[in-house]
């Protein structure tokens, strides 16, 4: 397990005195340099084989240690057992990392960097961003403290074969040999996250190999944005055992994008013409954060019924051939 171990070992010659207690102590260290650790446990049903069995929990992932143990009867305790030689807990999906941190934010590019998480004994090959702006920056946090609590709850159910609503260290065992269970678990994570990102509809999704980082800080520069607008930012680990919970997301007054000059006008649409007008509909851009105060129309007359004039032989000076310029600022 990623935080327990599961010793047996074989009792010892009791010399005519039943088995009242052990004792079970570990170590980083082969030579149980201190600091080491006593578990001191009654052994009941135990007495009824000679294989014994003790869980020894609280570890961190893909620790390795070293047991010794010892025995007593109603004379007293036996000597420690030699070292074991040295066990390991498995690896699991990383640790959740931490909240990003705002390196800079200018016209147009958010510049974000994160921390590595503990890599929980798998090494970190991927992390995962996920960008969302306007109405959904506000509430990007609860739908990922939700979602991951979700997929949490969905899991547990898919490994609790008895459905009392509590994993055992058994079931957990089971589900990592069992390859349907763990099938079964993929295709849970699969439709999670399918639903994560339909909920998060116009979201960046960015996957960055820990390759594009061996010579620079974890760091991303989102760029193209409008201004104006409320961003918010949040990142996974990814590794080999799975995904981590995401972070909290960055968010909050200061992940507003400075305003900016507003984006390219759409071109105007004919409504109607005459004889001596033209009648146009135009469209507002956006305004990238600063209220629009004054809109500017240019017209060029490039060519029109003058020319239909000149080709039947009417007179024009030269003046009156050129294309006309003109503009008209509306406030």
């Amino acid at each position: 397990w990623p935080d327990a171990i599961e010793l047996n070992w074989l009792a010892p010659v009791l010399n005519g005195a039943p088995l009242d207690a052990c004792s079970v102590k570990y170590c980083s260290s082969k030579s149980f340099e201190p600091p080491h650790q006593n578990i001191d446990c009654i052994v009941d049903d135990a007495r009824k084989s000679e294989n014994r069995v003790i869980m020894v929990d609280g570890f961190a992932p893909s620790t390795t240690v070293y047991f010794q143990v010892r025995v007593k009867n109603a004379v007293g305790w036996s000597p420690w057992s030699e070292t074991s030689e040295g066990f390991s807990t498995s690896a699991c999906k990383p640790e959740r990392p931490a909240t990003p941190v705002l390196v800079d934010l200018q016209r147009g590019e958010l510049s974000v960097s994160w921390d590595k998480p503990d890599e929980h004994g798998s090494p970190i090959t991927e992390y995962t961003l996920v960008f969302v702006e306007k109405d959904m920056a506000n509430k990007l946090n609860d739908v990922l403290v939700r979602w991951d609590a979700d997929l949490q709850q969905a899991i547990n159910c898919a490994i609790d074969t008895d459905g009392d609503g509590e994993l055992s260290k058994e079931e957990i065992k089971r589900a990592m040999e069992d390859p349907v269970i763990q099938t079964l678990v993929k295709r849970i994570i699969n439709e999670h996250e399918c639903q994560l990102k339909d909920q998060l509809r116009g979201a960046q999704w960015l996957s960055l190999s820990v390759q594009e980082f061996r010579d620079r800080a974890l760091q991303h520069t989102f760029r193209g944005l409008a201004g104006g607008i409320d961003v918010a930012v949040a990142v996974r680990a990814v590794n080999r055992e799975g995904a981590s919970e995401w972070s909290p997301t960055l968010q909050g007054l200061r992940m507003r994008t400075p305003a900016d000059s507003p984006d390219q006008c759409p071109p105007l649409a004919l409504v109607r013409a005459s004889q001596d007008a033209l009648s146009c509909v135009f469209a507002l851009p956006y305004d990238n954060g600063e209220r629009i105060t004054s809109v500017e129309v240019h017209w060029l007359r490039a060519g029109g019924p003058l020319e239909r004039h000149l080709a039947l032989g009417g007179l024009s000076s030269a003046a009156a051939t050129q294309p006309v310029r003109k503009e008209h600022r509306i406030v």
